[in-house]
């Protein structure tokens, strides 16, 4: 168990990038896209025990980082052809998308669950109890099989869903694929290339690329890695 560590952020960001193309004289195609990327450090002490069963202190470090998109895509439709006084109208939906999240074994002493609204790994023993929206669960008879099965503290359903595209997925189809899903309190047996869309009984909040799942040797790096798909509403 995780007993105590320090946090250290490091954020780095481009700026807005806006590109803009003109279909028709009127009509105007518009996309902007944003990028940033943020690393996490975790230092403390977790307690486990020797070959005799005998509780030791061993030093704990790890360090998460992830790479985020935003896109805006967006419309604009000019009233008039002409350049002297240019009236228009548009709108603008934005996407983001958080790669490279990684969610380890409770098992590893390593940061085993998520936060939607920071869009942070955390500790879920450290954490407080009821908070994290989703998290790898570990039966006490599992050893160290990792049953890459995850949950929610907080209330959250999962829909695993076939035949989407994640690259071409909209908030408008996934809440399309959502409403006619079935729900789930938790979703087992997760495995490579699984698409998971997570929300709540009125709508979706997230969707989830699992783009690994690493049960290996021991326990330590037990792991799935995630490309995550958020409305920016």
């Amino acid at each position: 168990m995780l007993q105590a560590f320090d946090k250290d952020v490091k954020f780095s960001a481009l700026p807005l990038l806006n590109f803009k193309y003109m279909v028709t004289d009127q009509f105007e195609a518009r996309l902007g896209l944003e990028l940033y990327k943020s690393s996490q450090r975790l230092n403390g002490d977790m307690q486990s025990s020797n070959m005799s069963g005998d509780p030791i202190t061993l030093p704990y470090k790890t360090i998460n980082s992830s790479s985020n998109a935003f896109f805006y895509p967006g419309f604009a439709y000019h009233f008039s052809s002409k350049n002297i006084l240019d009236i228009y109208v548009g709108a603008e939906i934005p996407l983001s998308e958080q790669t490279g999240v990684t969610i380890y074994s409770p098992a590893s002493g390593k940061p085993d669950g998520f936060v939607v609204a920071s869009r942070t790994v955390v500790s879920v023993a450290a954490a407080t109890q009821g908070t994290v929206d989703i998290y790898m669960y570990q039966s006490s008879d599992s050893g160290d099989e990792m049953l890459a099965e995850w949950r929610s503290q907080t209330g959250l359903l999962f829909t695993r869903v076939t035949g989407v595209d994640y690259s071409t997925l909209t908030y408008g189809s996934m809440k399309s694929v959502y409403a006619s899903a079935l729900k789930n309190v938790n979703v087992p047996d997760i495995r490579t290339d699984d698409l998971i869309i997570v929300g709540t009984e009125t709508g979706p909040l997230l969707a989830i690329k699992v783009m690994g799942v690493y049960d290996e040797y021991g326990t330590e790096n037990d792991r799935c890695v995630l490309n995550i798909k958020y409305p920016v509403l």
